[in-house]
């Protein structure tokens, strides 16, 4: 069964801070960042296209990595570390093809290793998918319409691009993001269960 509220709200706190922690940086000066004018059309165009192709994106990734990879390897163990982690790396791997822009290294995984771990303990801490779901189709679909960047192969129709950012940018806003979900799903849930 669905859990919606699980689901929503890492869906609505994923946004926010991919929104928040791309401003932060930018208003710190760490990041160089201008606005575009949304051509309101293909924006809900594109929200809807990717708001749907992403939900069943993710959805299937979690099942794979979250769901079945990580049942596979709790068979094997009861340690955290290691039923978390494993699936974690692998798929930090799987995304070698994103990495290009920053020179191909292995290093650039490190924000799909954080992104990964992020979700797997959410997953963990929840014991279903429905917020591990939520976070990974947030940070996909905010990648698609709330943020972009100058260097996507394809012009960016989000009102917000980040100029030309380095990859300690990438990862510093990665890790902030990730400690800002972890705080605020982690008080929301204590919040909901008592």
């Amino acid at each position: 069964r669905i859990n919606w509220w699980a689901l929503g709200i890492a869906l609505a706190v994923g946004l926010f801070v991919s929104l928040a922690s791309t401003l932060i940086f930018g208003a710190a000066g760490l990041l160089r960042i201008h606005f575009q004018t949304l051509d309101m059309g293909q924006w809900l165009l594109l929200l809807v296209v990717a708001g749907t192709g992403l939900l069943v994106q993710t959805g299937t990734e979690e099942f794979m990595y979250r769901g079945y990879l990580t049942q596979f390897v709790r068979r094997y163990t009861a340690n955290p570390i290691a039923f978390i982690g494993v699936p974690a790396m692998i798929f930090a791997a799987m995304h070698i093809a994103n990495i290009a822009a920053f020179g191909g290294h292995w290093y650039a995984l490190l924000p799909y290793l954080v992104s990964a771990l992020l979700y797997a303990w959410f997953a963990y801490r929840t014991g279903a998918l429905w917020m591990a779901i939520g976070l990974h189709w947030a940070n996909n679909l905010g990648n698609s319409v709330l943020v972009g960047t100058d260097m996507d192969v394809l012009p960016s129709l989000a009102p917000v691009i980040i100029e030309h950012p380095s990859f300690n940018l990438v990862l510093g806003v990665t890790l902030f993001g990730a400690l800002l979900t972890f705080v605020l799903l982690e008080a929301l849930i204590r919040r909901r269960v008592g």
